[in-house]
């Protein structure tokens, strides 16, 4: 069995740029042993279970719902690297948990963020909410171009890939030693040229899938980032969703111990869909990290008002005490309207 490894690092206090309505806060810092590859397995499911330490907190000062325009009169967006990809954390309030992917730094007290990409609903922003900016995990970083994590090849079947995918459209990259194309690094699929490497960013809440051509041993890399305390807001949109679980000490049993079990996700109360049949419920698929593979998937039988996990062959299952393991994956398949994962308090 593998071990997850979380190494809690210490604490520290946030107070720069915050209103005088805001004592303190406090984030957690921690290490990840990440498994992204296991012997004998050419897929594996991997996620990024922590944020990176904030860049910048403050209180916004006026927000533009039309043009996705955050405003703060104090100047904290002078802070931000206009060659790094950030993402924008709202820390109270109605919107509380959503995030939103910045778009560009118009000057040092205003920001342009994008609209269709985050959990974040700009119309139920105030204006005046506190909010913290995460700079986002890259390709290039987790996954060095030098074939020093995953193997380069000169063609795509015996190179390490990244399979991601985005509102059920499957974007592929493979890394290139050189040899063959115009350059060695990471190549998209679908174009056959070197890819921009500063335009690929893990987005917060999701699952990827790395494949290795020859996974003769197990290969674990380390993350450090900050441990949420509250909610994280994922959308959830029509067809399969690749998402995950982040540590976060917001999500508690009903011992307010920290739990990734399932029946402690928020899932059926944030809109997962139940039904009479697997036709009409939404579909969960959960990684194995014993087996080493997705577990067949479930269904939601809505039982009257007394939810029932089932198989597909429509038995029932005892899954609510089932861990989903941050730093894997799981499949959230949405037959019907979108809807906001509140995973977390």
């Amino acid at each position: 069995m593998k071990k997850i490894l979380l190494v809690l690092i210490f604490s520290f206090i946030y107070s720069q740029g915050y209103s005088e309505t805001l004592s303190i806060n406090t984030d957690i810092v921690g290490i990840h042993q990440l498994r992204i590859v296991n012997k004998g397995k050419k897929h594996c499911p991997v996620s990024i279970p922590l944020i990176k330490k904030a860049v910048v907190c403050g209180r916004l000062e006026g927000v533009k719902e039309k043009t996705g325009v955050l405003i703060d009169k104090e100047a904290l967006f002078d802070k931000l690297n206009k060659d790094k990809k950030y993402f924008f954390l709202v820390r109270n309030g109605k919107e509380r948990g959503g995030w939103f992917l910045i778009n560009s730094q118009d000057s040092p007290t205003q920001i342009t963020v994008k609209l269709d990409k985050g959990s974040g609903n700009i119309e139920n922003l105030n204006g005046n909410e506190l909010f913290s900016i995460h700079q986002l995990y890259s390709l290039n970083e987790l996954f060095p171009p030098d074939g020093s994590v995953l193997p380069a090849n000169k063609i795509d079947i015996m190179a390490g890939q990244i399979h991601i995918n985005s509102k059920n459209i499957w974007k592929k990259y493979w890394l290139s030693n050189g040899e063959l194309s115009e350059e060695a690094g990471w190549i998209d699929w679908a174009s056959s040229k070197p890819i921009k490497l500063k335009d690929l960013f893990f987005m917060p809440g999701s699952s990827f899938i790395i494949f290795h051509p020859d996974p003769d041993r197990d290969i674990d890399i380390h993350i450090i980032g900050s441990v949420m305390d509250f909610v994280l807001k994922k959308t959830i949109t029509p067809g399969y969703n690749y998402v995950s679980v982040e540590y976060n000490t917001s999500r508690t049993d009903i011992n307010h111990s920290f739990s990734t079990k399932l029946k402690d996700l928020r899932l059926i109360n944030s809109g997962f869909a139940s039904g009479q049949d697997s036709d009409s419920s939404d579909g969960l698929i959960i990684w194995n990290v014993q087996q080493k593979e997705y577990n067949k998937p479930y269904w939601l039988f809505n039982n009257n008002g007394h939810p029932q996990w089932m198989t597909a062959a429509n038995e029932p299952v005892d899954v609510d005490n089932a861990k989903v393991i941050p730093g894997t994956g799981l499949i959230i398949h949405n037959i019907s309207n979108p809807y906001t994962w509140f995973d977390g308090k």
